[in-house]
């Protein structure tokens, strides 16, 4: 309207943008709603592997934390650069935490080396600040690592924690799995229980 006004714009380029402005918002509109419902409905039950899980984390701090996980995440996917993958997490941690309140910590990074997702997961029984919005200390502490190029599968994989662990029984279930196999087994059960969202 501006433009026009000042008569950088004719009428005729003006109808022409706002006709286009309409069209692109009832094309885009359903495809971004459909995307995320598509997302939502991923299975992401394979991006864990029981390889990935660490039952007792040693870790008394945020980044010795990541450095654990990331270690673990290398049994998972050998090839990847540690100091690489360590620098990409830390850098995404020092932009925005990624604490997720109720005792859970989501720290993720992109990875161009990465050609398909996964997720590595350790308890701490101490807790660790986070510096959570509730001020409970992180022992939950999922790493997400995604390809670059695919956002769909990040935003898949903390949606679904995020509902898996929505309840404070699901929590209590993993902190009180006493070695690794019952940790993989509670993991599995929760993930798979979680209900597609409406």
């Amino acid at each position: 309207v501006v433009a026009q006004e000042v008569g950088v714009i004719g009428q005729q380029m003006f109808v022409a943008i706002v006709f286009a402005s309409i069209v692109s918002s009832l094309l885009v509109g359903p495809l971004f709603v459909w995307g995320l419902r598509r997302s939502e409905k991923a299975d992401v039950v394979p991006f864990f592997s029981r390889k990935g899980v660490v039952p007792t984390l040693r870790a008394r701090d945020r980044d010795a934390a990541i450095s654990e996980l990331v270690h673990a995440a290398l049994r998972v996917e050998p090839k990847l650069a540690e100091d690489q993958v360590l620098a990409a997490v830390r850098e995404r941690e020092a932009t925005v935490g990624t604490a997720a309140g109720h005792g859970i910590a989501l720290p993720h990074a992109r990875l161009d080396a990465l050609t398909s997702s996964f997720v590595v997961f350790g308890v701490s029984h101490e807790g660790i600040e986070w510096d959570a919005v509730d001020d409970q200390p992180a022992r939950l502490i999922f790493l997400i690592l995604t390809p670059t190029d695919d956002a769909g599968s990040q935003l898949a994989i903390l949606s679904h924690i995020s509902r898996a662990l929505a309840s404070e029984s699901a929590r209590q279930a993993l902190l009180e799995s006493t070695n690794a196999r019952a940790l993989w087994t509670s993991l599995q059960k929760l993930l798979k229980a979680v209900p597609e969202a409406a």
